[in-house]
């Protein structure tokens, strides 16, 4: 039986949990660099499919794997958001980042993030239909996956924007008596 976003989100929470973070910046930025990999993967493709590139620009899957790559991804980007970004809010303290700001951070991520996993699902049943419809939709502009992986990215941009300055402030300063 196939899996939902939210039961393989679930699976990635519990998961992590017998692995607690101790950096939650270094996984925000680890979740962002993977997310931004596949927007980047699905504007590829998009391209691809538009003839504005070649095969040779997908750097993650083959042109025939294309349709299941693009089905795989509600999935894959659930897990990345229970295993990674979601626990990532929970560890901002080991950051410097003041507790009480850290569990707002981590209140307000888990609400929109169990938003964008409602929303997976949804992509999920849109892109088990004829494959040829999400090529219709990539061709106008509009790629299933888009919008939540870059609410997702707004996210935790607006987070390490958010924290820089407890982060900052808690690297200590050079040494006053050291070579200038």
């Amino acid at each position: 039986m196939k899996q939902t976003c939210q039961q393989v989100f679930q699976d990635a929470v519990a998961e992590r949990r017998q692995y607690p973070l101790y950096e939650g910046l270094f996984k925000l930025r680890e979740g962002r660099h993977s997310l931004q990999a596949f927007a980047d993967e699905i504007q590829t493709i998009a391209a691809f499919k538009r003839k504005e590139v070649d095969k040779h620009q997908l750097q993650m899957c083959q042109t025939w794997e294309i349709a299941q790559w693009l089905r795989s991804m509600p999935v894959n980007v659930a897990h990345l958001l229970g295993r990674t970004v979601l626990p990532a809010f929970s560890a901002l303290g080991a950051d410097g980042v003041p507790l009480s700001e850290v569990a707002k951070l981590q209140k307000d991520a888990a609400v929109r993030i169990n938003r964008i996993v409602a929303r997976l699902d949804l992509a999920q049943q849109t892109l088990a239909e004829l494959i040829v419809m999400e090529y219709d939709r990539m061709l106008a502009g509009v790629p299933t996956l888009a919008a939540e992986v870059q609410e997702v990215l707004d996210l935790i941009d607006s987070t390490i924007s958010h924290c820089l300055p407890w982060v900052n402030a808690s690297i200590p300063d050079a040494d006053p008596s050291g070579p200038a």
